[in-house]
């Protein structure tokens, strides 16, 4: 049986996976940074990190498209796990869906989003 990722993270519900940093290196100086917009699908807890007992916060850096869409990932502080750290870029990739960043005229952009997952062992009940 697969177990349910629990990600805890610092992002206004009901979105619970990334929190955004408002850093100037996210977006244009005179424009916006791409916004985290959903999250479609469900996150399994990497099975080997799930045995161990594993858990961590994974922060890093993705490229975001002119429309919206992950272009890669860079691990920018790692959780200690390579598991976790893999699992983290695979997971944003696939399944997180950006407004793009917008430039001082308001047209779309690339941009550069930056966020943090915690991984938590889900308690048995």
């Amino acid at each position: 049986m697969l177990f349910a990722l629990l990600l805890a993270v610092q992002a206004a519900p009901p979105v619970e996976t990334a929190t955004q940093d408002s850093s100037a290196a996210a977006a244009p100086q005179t424009g916006q940074a791409p916004k985290l917009k959903a999250i479609n699908g469900a996150f399994d807890y990497p099975r080997a990190a799930l045995v161990k007992g594993v858990e961590g916060a994974v922060y890093y850096q993705m490229a975001i498209r002119v429309d919206g869409k992950p272009a890669n990932c860079t691990v920018t502080k790692s959780s200690g796990s390579d598991e976790l750290d893999k699992a983290t870029c695979t997971y944003a990739r696939e399944f997180m869906i950006f407004d793009p960043a917008r430039n001082a005229q308001g047209l779309p952009v690339q941009g550069a989003y930056n966020g943090r997952f915690v991984w938590s062992v889900p308690q048995k009940r």
